[in-house]
């Protein structure tokens, strides 16, 4: 009778070739997300659509501010008379792509870096 160790049942061995495949995979899927945004970065039409312009470029071009100022953004005076900033989930505050690209890029081409990033994680969380 063979004797296995519980390592050997805890964690199956991964083979070179499943490695491969995955990293083809990933591959693949990081090259069709290529095509899609340099479509939509060199047609950027959709950047111009109201919630985009009245709500989540102002917003995070406000962080991008704050933040390269080195200030914590916690309310934000140019909303109704005042409101909280970094207590609203759709602020950008502690979202780490947000908080990387908007204060060192222009609005526009941070938000279309934002959604390539956006993308790729998703697709990798996705796939993983």
């Amino acid at each position: 009778m063979e004797r296995t160790t519980q390592r050997d049942a805890a964690s199956p061995e991964i083979h070179p070739t499943s490695r491969r495949a995955d990293g083809i995979a990933l591959g693949i899927l990081f090259a069709l997300t290529a095509i899609i945004m340099a479509h939509r970065w060199v047609f950027d039409d959709w950047v111009s659509r109201h919630d985009l312009l009245a709500f989540f470029i102002p917003w995070y071009g406000y962080l991008g501010d704050r933040l390269a100022a080195g200030d914590i953004p916690g309310w934000n005076p140019a909303l109704f008379g005042g409101s909280p900033f970094a207590g609203d989930p759709e602020s950008g505050w502690m979202y780490l792509p947000a908080m990387l690209l908007f204060p060192f890029l222009s609005v526009v081409t941070a938000y279309k870096f934002l959604i390539l990033a956006q993308l790729l994680i998703a697709g990798t969380a996705t796939y993983a």
